[in-house]
């Protein structure tokens, strides 16, 4: 039995997978452990191929160990979806209805009891020593729903992480920092994996043969995403904290005049105490300051303003930059210095939201105040 360079990535990635996976499983969050899922049945379906990789030389001894592991590939794509929901919502919780999402599993383990568990050892080792243990139609149809349920439960990924942008939105007037790219990196990154192993699955049908550099590439894809992911958890762990979700306000007991009046003292305390100079002010620290339950305010901006918590704030933030901009007096002001000095932290997000408020860029829009014939500005 000689070891190639492919199969010590197999190895190496399998070990750590399932050291990452034993971690996570002791944490309390609900998070941890799905991704520990997610982990454990990625190591599980490498030891299933390196199983099959080196059959000849273990199958007559130990026929039983095999189409045993493999049958967690079917957990990749719930596993990834729930997880990304565990992340998004901090209150998420299982039910049982979510036990559906276990019938593509639950079916793959009754159709190997059949194929192969339930036979003698002599028939499974005459199941293992054939050429192809799948015939071709079988193997078209199993790896074929593989894919497509990977695929339905990565767009499903997708949306919810759509969901929880607009969201936070609710409740944060600055998201920089709270920083999406994470969920971004593990959805898109498990996206570019599955498509690296759903082409080598579609050679592999069409010729008789895989492509050893498109294993080797998919294989150190996957080590390097999974390490990444876990490295940024542990470097940013309020990042796995969640978020709220905020009750429908159709149930909510908010009357006609109290949403007036907090209207009124919202406005009142955004023109004269200028809040929004806060780069970190959220809905709680805003509802705080006005002695208004923070439901009530995130409905009152909704409603009365048709408007989320993060235009809302940033409308004042850009009226401020405005002035700032038209006023000559500041006119050796940098860009940078003044989306500081209004409530941002981020020149990307001053920019795009400065755009949107204002139909230009804030150098086009310094560049045209600065004309002599607006005039002196306030």
């Amino acid at each position: 039995m000689v070891l190639q360079f492919y199969d010590i990535l197999k190895i190496i990635a399998a070990f750590q997978f399932l050291l990452v996976s034993i971690f996570l499983i002791t944490h309390k969050q609900i998070s941890n452990k799905i991704f520990a899922t997610f982990l454990l049945s990625k190591a599980l379906s490498i030891v299933d191929s390196l199983l099959f990789r080196f059959k000849e030389y273990i199958y007559v001894d130990f026929p039983h160990i095999f189409c045993i592991a493999g049958t967690f590939i079917f957990l990749y794509g719930p596993s990834l979806y729930f997880y990304t929901k565990s992340l998004a919502y901090r209150g998420f919780k299982f039910k049982k209805i979510h036990t559906f999402h276990l019938i593509p599993f639950i079916s793959y383990w009754i159709f190997m009891t059949f194929r192969f568990h339930i036979h003698s050892t002599e028939i499974k080792r005459e199941l293992l020593a054939s050429t192809y243990f799948f015939n071709y139609y079988e193997a078209l149809i199993v790896f074929g729903f593989l894919f497509i349920q990977i695929l339905a439960y990565t767009i499903a990924s997708l949306c919810v992480l759509q969901s929880y942008r607009s969201e936070i939105k609710k409740v944060f007037s600055s998201i920089d920092r709270i920083n999406l790219s994470w969920l971004s990196f593990l959805l898109f990154g498990f996206i570019v994996i599955w498509l690296m192993e759903f082409s080598n699955f579609i050679i592999l049908m069409t010729t008789g043969t895989s492509l050893l550099f498109l294993n080797i590439v998919s294989l150190m894809s996957i080590f390097i995403f999974a390490n990444a992911i876990v490295y940024r958890g542990l470097r940013q762990p309020k990042v796995f904290s969640g978020i709220e979700k905020r009750p429908k306000y159709e149930k909510s007991s908010l009357t006609k005049s109290d949403s007036e009046r907090y209207l009124k003292d919202l406005i009142a305390y955004m023109e004269i105490k200028k809040p929004y100079l806060i780069p970190s002010l959220t809905l709680n620290d805003l509802a705080e300051k006005l002695s208004i339950p923070a439901r009530y305010l995130s409905q009152v901006i909704n409603e009365s303003l048709n408007q989320n918590f993060f235009d809302f704030i940033n409308s004042y933030r850009i009226e401020e930059a405005k002035r700032y901009l038209m006023d000559r007096s500041n006119s050796k002001k940098t860009i940078l210095e003044v989306l500081y000095e209004v409530g941002f932290n981020a020149k990307s997000t001053f920019n795009s939201v400065f755009k949107k408020h204002t139909g230009m860029t804030p150098s086009e829009f310094k560049k045209l105040h600065s004309n002599p014939k607006f005039g002196k500005r306030p």
